[in-house]
């Protein structure tokens, strides 16, 4: 289970538009980063919780 479900409030300049999880972290979102990293080590699924801005995790 991933959490991406708050509004990241001590992160509001990066936050308004686009969800925490989303901030781009080497021209890609923080998201990439952990799913390639799971799929690494084996997981083949994911469910994700979401909140704020659930429309651009959800294309993603």
């Amino acid at each position: 289970m991933f959490w991406a479900a708050g509004a990241g409030k001590r992160l509001r300049l990066l936050t308004i538009d686009i969800p925490k999880p989303m901030i781009p972290i080497l021209r890609k979102p923080a998201l990439y980063h952990t799913f390639l990293n799971l799929k690494k080590n084996g997981f083949d699924s994911v469910c994700v919780n979401l909140y704020h801005h659930p429309d651009t995790i959800m294309s993603f």
